[in-house]
């Protein structure tokens, strides 16, 4: 594996359900709170620390190195967005129709799903890959 500086930005959230670490996450009931990405859903990030019920603070990472896991095979470089069951699946601009939010870029290759990868997260500056 590369190594990195660890440079990054975290924020904490109230959960609106359950949640575990290395998920993404979007915006939940509000602002201030946080839950499970969809497939194709804006994320914000991917949680650092996980929430066993509604209420619970976590802690998500907005900007920098975290690991996810993924939903399928994803090449190390790929863009990758938010998956199923807050898991990440490779983003391919213009190859779809509808709206991909872009997350951040796979530091590593998944091989198969449910593979933990590095993951460069920018949440603060996605784009939509339409």
């Amino acid at each position: 594996m590369a190594q990195h500086t660890q440079l990054m930005h975290t924020l904490s959230f109230e959960a609106d359900a359950a949640i575990a670490k290395y998920q993404v996450v979007k915006f939940g009931t509000s602002d201030q709170h946080a839950d499970v990405a969809g497939a194709n859903e804006s994320p914000i990030g991917i949680a650092l620390t996980s929430a066993s019920a509604a209420g619970e603070c976590i802690d998500v990472l907005v900007f920098g190195f975290v690991d996810g896991v993924a939903s399928a095979a994803i090449a190390a470089g790929d863009l990758v967005g938010a998956a199923a069951n807050g898991q990440l699946q490779t983003i391919t601009p213009g190859a779809t129709t509808g709206t991909l939010r872009a997350l951040g870029r796979a530091w590593e290759t998944a091989s198969a799903s449910g593979d933990r990868i590095s993951v460069f997260v920018n949440a603060a500056n996605p784009f939509a890959a339409v």
